[in-house]
């Protein structure tokens, strides 16, 4: 999907989208040979998962130490690897 068609999916601006991938909420979005991105299954669930999260009141930071926690346990991560290391990594 392209972020036009999750914006509209999620009811979020795509500005909301382009920021949260900046601060490494979602994990790097693929990009087409044009440069857009593409989200895929995982990119939509973390973006469902986020915006719950954001609803319920929880701050940016936090969502960045969350999101960094879940990372580090699903793809076996070190604290010094970086969250968007972390997302590409594969599980072993």
């Amino acid at each position: 999907m392209t972020i036009n068609e999750i914006s509209k999916k999620f009811s979020l601006s795509k500005d909301t989208l382009r920021y949260w991938e900046k601060e490494k909420l979602i994990p790097t979005v693929k990009r087409d040979k044009n440069g857009y991105r593409v989200y895929d299954t995982k990119e939509q669930n973390w973006v469902f998962y986020i915006m719950v999260l954001r609803k319920a009141g929880m701050s940016i930071n936090k969502l960045k130490k969350v999101c960094q926690f879940i990372y580090e346990i699903l793809f076996n991560c070190r604290n010094t690897e970086t969250f968007a290391n972390c997302a590409t990594k594969p599980a072993e």
